[in-house]
């Protein structure tokens, strides 16, 4: 996954993405809130490679359901650590794929029955993680925009029909995923995943695990692609990756999306913070002692970052 002879083609698949990304959203929303990420997943069966890249403007870190305390370094850990893909989380690689195929048809020339196809349905259905791959081959021509969430989805999860939604003849191999960050933006919005979804009970539920929020100084440098392969790319624009917390949101009194209250807190002009509660506003004089009560660390839900370095040309 961190091949140094891989890292060359995906820093030029990423900043092929960006450019064209950037001439058709010239905006200045875009221009602050835009950051983009690279996903990669390797078959174990043959060994590809794929890549993608993904653009977007809110992060969504998950956060571990437990009592002890987290911070923001660990949730981004769980965020760009290396996941296994099986089961019917597999992967989808279609160099297997073809493979399969040949071997299929020129050792067993028979009429797939009707139970072969069923096995290999409910091997495909992967209803939690639906990725699409780009072979690394095909990097400097194709275009991908998916990306894998590890947030468990709500929704219908019944197993797809045989007629209509996937070809009898899809299998999924074992192999490994990472996402990592490649290009930050000026301001970073991050969203903890609190809220989560029981397929089974098929209710919402959340997750009041305490987290320690970084008020400054926090760099974000090693969680990225090109430190990650410790490459630096020539042609990439290198940003200092420290940033900044100007604003947050909590969400109190509710165990669900459904119920709850909301309150802001933001830093103005004059460096002061405040506490936005509906109509009512107040100073907060010692913010640092505000993120350390309980009541902010297990309902902090949405973190507004600025970057503190301008961004500087390689020389």
């Amino acid at each position: 996954m961190s091949d140094p002879a891989l890292a060359e083609p995906i820093q030029n698949l990423a900043n092929t993405e960006w450019i064209n990304h950037k001439m058709a959203n010239a905006s200045i929303v875009d221009e602050l809130f835009t950051f983009q990420c690279v996903d990669q997943q390797m078959c174990s069966s043959c060994l590809t490679c794929m890549a993608s890249t993904q653009t977007m403007t809110i992060l969504s870190l998950p956060v571990p359901d437990q009592t002890s305390i987290t911070d923001l370094n660990g949730c981004l850990k769980a965020f760009t650590a290396l996941e296994r893909l099986h089961g019917r989380d597999g992967l989808q690689c279609d160099k297997c794929q073809v493979a399969s195929i040949k071997h299929t048809n020129s050792a067993t020339p028979m009429v797939r029955t009707r139970s072969a196809d069923k096995h290999s349905i409910d091997q495909a259905f992967t209803p939690m993680s639906p990725i699409q791959s780009t072979d690394l081959e095909k990097l400097s021509s194709t275009t991908s925009h998916c990306f894998l969430s590890s947030t468990p989805l709500p929704g219908k999860l019944s197993a797809p029909r045989l007629s209509q939604d996937l070809p009898s003849s899809k299998m999924l191999t074992e192999g490994f995923r990472r996402c990592l960050l490649r290009r930050l933006p000026q301001c970073l919005i991050i969203q903890l995943l609190r809220f989560n979804y029981n397929p089974f009970t098929k209710k919402v539920f959340k997750i009041h695990t305490p987290v320690d929020v970084t008020l400054s100084n926090w760099e974000l440098s090693k969680f990225t692609y090109d430190s990650t392969v410790d490459r630096e790319d020539m042609a990439n624009v290198r940003k200092e990756n420290t940033y900044s917390l100007y604003a947050a949101c909590v969400h109190i009194g509710g165990d669900n999306t459904g119920s709850g209250h909301y309150m802001a807190y933001c830093k103005a002009n004059d460096q002061q913070w405040y506490r936005f509660d509906d109509e009512q506003v107040h100073l907060i004089r010692n913010f640092n002692l505000e993120v350390e009560k309980t009541v902010f660390r297990e309902n902090c839900y949405l973190l507004f970052y600025h970057r503190l370095h301008a961004e500087t040309k390689v020389e």
